[in-house]
């Protein structure tokens, strides 16, 4: 297993063409960077950079492993920013509610929840009870405010006042 930082530094080194510059930029001291690329190269089982007096440049097998190794961190980035996203919740939540609720009760509440869930896109359905059961059953909505008691196995009611 490569360490990510390991990764960077090796192509910071190619991006600078040199240890010094790399470890300049990176806030690095030189020996580190030439110690952590001499590991790599151990690692990998070859030589990374042709050295020279005017820097360094990639070998063959440098060039192909820069290019694995761009991957390699981009995918990273792309999994920490998708995993980043799971934790705040995304997606559609569809709530039926009868005209009067909608435009009395909810307004308050629905501000309060946006507000701490931005990320959920809400859309609101009105109709009768009857109406609402259907589409709560059908899975037109996610779940439903309406009037008088619901008798119905495939619902759980919550009753407040």
């Amino acid at each position: 297993m490569f360490d990510f930082q390991d990764l960077k530094i090796f192509l910071a080194v190619d991006q600078y063409n040199g240890f010094t510059k790399a470890a300049d930029e990176l806030g690095y001291v030189q020996p580190n960077i030439t110690s952590r690329i001499k590991k790599l190269e151990q690692r990998v089982g070859f030589p990374l950079f042709i050295r020279n007096k005017r820097g360094v440049t990639l070998t063959t097998s440098g060039e192909i492993f820069a290019n694995y190794t761009r991957k390699i961190l981009a995918l990273r980035d792309e999994t920490e920013h998708a995993i980043k996203g799971l934790s705040f919740p995304s997606g559609t939540l569809k709530i039926g509610s009868m005209e009067t609720t909608s435009y009395v009760r909810l307004p308050s509440v629905l501000s309060e929840f946006q507000a701490e869930f931005p990320r959920i896109e809400l859309h609101i359905h009105t109709g009768t009870t009857n109406d609402l059961i259907g589409k709560t059953l059908n899975y037109g909505v996610d779940g439903a405010l309406v009037a008088g008691k619901v008798n119905h196995t495939d619902l759980s009611p919550v009753n407040r006042q």
